[in-house]
């Protein structure tokens, strides 16, 4: 019996042993997560995916260019029985990046294109913005000067209104920061008033008592 949680464990350490650049292991785990997803339902599709996209990058980063080409070929493919837009989008930017290593620059160019239609409809700003510059790269290299420059025009814009959102956004985590600290200090000052107000009134106790107690004795 094989449970989804293996594969999804398999794959992990399939990333991390990749980034470790301890290949074969790598390897062995990232096939051994693709097994397993092939032998339970299509809810482990993306897992199988996800492993797979990873196990193309490896090929890549090992200079086993046809391998890696061909499996991203095939996991684009799956990928749009999936309908999952980020999975989508990370698949297509890969295999273009592959493409273009092979010199595959039209088809390269295809598939940025189709990312960059997907990724418009999600919230993922800095991965279109990434996307769009590999785009450009490419149409540079295809010596498509014009169209390039007209995406990195509109990286510039991107890159403004992330500037501004983030800058509006700091702003607002600042402002709400000193406000809070407003509310605390006025907590500390109230009581401290509070705290002087009891003290003055202990002291009037004390010398009303006194008064008492002298005028007491004097009768």
């Amino acid at each position: 019996q094989v449970f989804p949680i293996e594969a999804s464990c398999f794959n992990n350490i399939g990333g991390i042993l990749i980034e470790q650049l301890n290949f074969t292991e790598a390897e062995f785990y990232l096939k051994k997560s693709i097994e397993i997803s092939e032998k339970l339902d299509s809810t482990s599709l993306r897992n199988k995916l996800m492993s797979q996209r990873l196990l193309a990058t490896l090929y890549t980063r090992q200079n086993r260019n046809k391998e890696a080409t061909e499996l991203f070929r095939l996991i684009s493919m799956d990928a749009y029985l999936l309908k999952d837009t980020n999975l989508m989008c990370s698949i297509l930017v890969y295999y273009a990046e592959q493409l273009a290593t092979v010199n595959q620059l039209d088809l390269a160019i295809q598939k940025t294109e189709e990312a960059l239609k997907l990724m418009l409809k999600s919230s993922d700003k800095h991965g279109l913005l990434a996307t769009l510059g590999m785009h450009a790269r490419n149409l540079e290299k295809k010596k498509r000067y014009r169209e390039a420059s007209e995406v990195r025009l509109e990286m510039l814009e991107l890159q403004k209104k992330l500037f501004n959102e983030e800058s509006q956004k700091e702003f607002q985590e600042l402002e709400t920061k000193y406000k809070v600290k407003n509310i605390e200090q006025e907590k500390i000052n109230l009581s401290n008033e509070n705290e002087l107000k009891q003290i003055e009134l202990e002291k009037t106790k004390t010398h009303q008592q006194l008064l008492i107690a002298i005028f007491s004795s004097i009768l």
